[in-house]
């Protein structure tokens, strides 16, 4: 019974550590996109309100 506790603790840390790790991958993608987007030229209306924006949020 013991063991069976701490197979089941050790997956859900594989789990969680996992799930942390497609987080991170996720917001690094999320930011890069992001910095791209603010790196455009700006010169359109629409292009400085989108760098604004982009500020704000």
């Amino acid at each position: 019974m013991e063991e069976q506790v701490e197979l089941i603790n050790n997956r859900i840390k594989e789990n969680s550590s996992r799930v942390v790790i497609q987080t991170l991958r996720s917001d690094q993608q999320l930011l890069e996109q992001l910095l791209e987007e603010i790196e455009k030229p700006t010169r359109s209306p629409s292009g400085r309100r989108k760098l604004a924006n982009a500020e704000v949020s």
